[in-house]
């Protein structure tokens, strides 16, 4: 099930809380009813604009939310050469997001982008990267290498930066303000072509 098909963020509906495609009704309104002990059949049928594959991507989209956020699973093809390429792709997908006010999976989408990125130079390296601490120290080595302070500083301060989105992910794009969320959007695809230019020259 892609919840994302389904449930879209849109500030002119709601004041920009997810709601169910072409209904308006909020995503959190569908969640309390089904806590509530109300079925599917009753939701359906006081609500005829919903069908059955809405509750199901409202359910997707809140599992999805209490999820604690990991590093992904370290497997062989992050270390493959296209990892760079489909990492710009998740960019180009987290900027349709963002054209839809969609500020929460944009952000997801951003940070995922960042974490391949480092988790790519750090395969190729040998270097572990299996926790969100050892992505910071990946990013550390990675400012050393460079042999330039200020550098550094700038390496690592775009990892800080993308962390923003991460935790603006965790809490439903509503940490930062949409205008907030766009300037540090805008700063994560420098960041992540400085870790792949440092790929090539280690």
């Amino acid at each position: 099930m892609d919840w994302q098909e389904r449930i879209v963020t849109d500030r002119e509906i709601l004041s920009g809380q997810p709601t169910v495609k072409g209904t308006g009704l909020a995503v959190a309104f569908i969640l309390d009813r089904l806590a509530d002990g109300e079925s599917e059949a009753t939701l359906l049928s006081a609500h005829k604009e919903l069908c059955s594959d809405d509750i199901r991507a409202c359910l997707r989209y809140a599992s999805e939310r209490v999820a604690p956020r990991k590093v992904s699973p370290i497997s062989d093809m992050i270390a493959s050469e296209s990892i760079p390429q489909e990492a710009r792709a998740m960019l180009v997908k987290a900027d349709e997001r963002f054209r839809h006010y969609d500020y929460c999976e944009g952000s997801r989408l951003l940070w995922q982008a960042v974490e391949w990125s480092i988790r790519h130079v750090a395969a190729k390296r040998g270097w572990p990267a299996g926790d969100e601490r050892e992505l910071e120290q990946v990013v550390e080595r990675l400012g050393d290498e460079t042999g330039d302070y200020d550098e550094k500083l700038t390496m690592i301060g775009g990892l800080q930066n993308a962390q923003v989105l991460l935790d603006n992910a965790k809490h439903d794009g509503y940490v930062l303000s949409p205008d907030r969320t766009e300037f540090y959007a805008s700063l994560a695809p420098p960041f992540i072509e400085r870790v792949f230019a440092a790929a090539n020259t280690g």
